[in-house]
């Protein structure tokens, strides 16, 4: 086992062979660039620069509110995933329920978890994770880049009533 320093693959290789399938890593810096216009090399950058209250903290939340929405896409099974061995071996498709977890961001960081102790972000990693290729790119092609947001968006994220009554 090794490890992987997060956001270290949107440096090098996002690209990892796997027939059918596209490394998380890959995939994630595919919704980042369509939903946010980041290119993959910034997210280092962006999660490496000091705490703000501004710009650099806008964007970690940004990166964050993408890694959720992705996530809850595996969640509910819209978009099948699979974990490999790190140096390769058998590909295993992952349960949905292997993604019920607080917080997915540092999967995204790395591409990377435990797949025995999968709820444990800690644990050391032991396998890589991808996604279905088709299923994701007809997904991607379905996102809108986030943008200004309406006044009535506004008021659906501040006002709980209103967000329920759109619902």
């Amino acid at each position: 086992m090794y490890d992987i320093t997060p956001w270290s693959p949107y440096l090098a290789r996002t690209k990892l062979p796997s027939a059918g399938r596209i490394a998380l890593t890959a995939a994630f810096a595919d919704v980042i660039y369509v939903r946010c216009g980041f290119e993959a090399h910034e997210l280092p950058e962006i999660f490496c620069a000091p705490a703000d209250d501004g710009e650099n903290d806008a964007c970690r939340d940004i990166v964050r509110l993408n890694a959720e929405h992705t996530a809850e896409q595996f969640i509910r099974g819209r978009i099948p995933t699979f974990a490999r061995p790190l140096d390769g071996g058998t590909i295993t498709p992952l349960d949905p329920s292997l993604w019920e977890i607080d917080d997915p961001l540092m999967r995204f960081a790395t591409g990377a978890f435990n797949l025995d102790k999968w709820a444990v972000p800690s644990a050391e990693l032991s396998h890589r994770l991808f996604v279905d290729s088709a299923t994701f790119n007809r997904w991607l092609m379905l996102q809108r880049q986030l943008g200004p947001l309406s006044s009535g968006e506004i008021e659906s994220v501040l006002d709980p009533r209103v967000r329920a009554a759109r619902s």
